[in-house]
């Protein structure tokens, strides 16, 4: 795919919604075919004069969705789309500070107050600890 003829408006809804739905109207109605390579993020922010960011969650929220799919070291290749339900409405990216707390949420142990490390037997404190510095220089033969 080397055309995008994509417009974003600054005053609209977030860039990377704009850049979803972009690619979610193209792929539905045939114009990106099953298996073509998506452009990569890095050219597409570059030609939008976004963040590679912005471009980043667009495509994460499509393969999310399973428009497209991400190939290692390759990119970003379109799915079959014609046994996807229509969108009701986009996935939400969760924001990091949000993605925080959830992990955070996931370790929390019942009962246990946030901060306390518990103790196991596994990872019992060192009595003593032996370094072996040997004299060598870096970068010199």
């Amino acid at each position: 795919m080397n055309d995008v003829t994509l417009r974003l408006e600054k005053d609209g809804a977030p860039l990377y919604r704009q850049v979803y739905a972009y690619f979610t109207q193209e792929i539905r109605a045939g114009r990106i075919r099953e298996g073509e390579k998506l452009p990569s993020k890095r050219r597409l922010a570059q030609d939008l004069r976004v963040s590679v960011n912005t471009v980043d969650t667009a495509y994460s929220m499509l393969a999310a969705e399973g428009y497209c799919e991400a190939r290692a070291k390759s990119g970003f290749y379109a799915c079959r789309v014609d046994a996807l339900p229509a969108p009701e409405a986009p996935a939400r990216a969760v924001p990091a500070e949000r993605n925080k707390q959830l992990a955070m949420e996931r370790n929390k142990v019942g009962g246990m107050p946030i901060g306390v490390i518990p103790v196991d037997s596994i990872f019992t404190p060192i009595r003593k600890v032996s370094y072996a510095v040997e004299d060598t220089r870096v970068g010199q033969v």
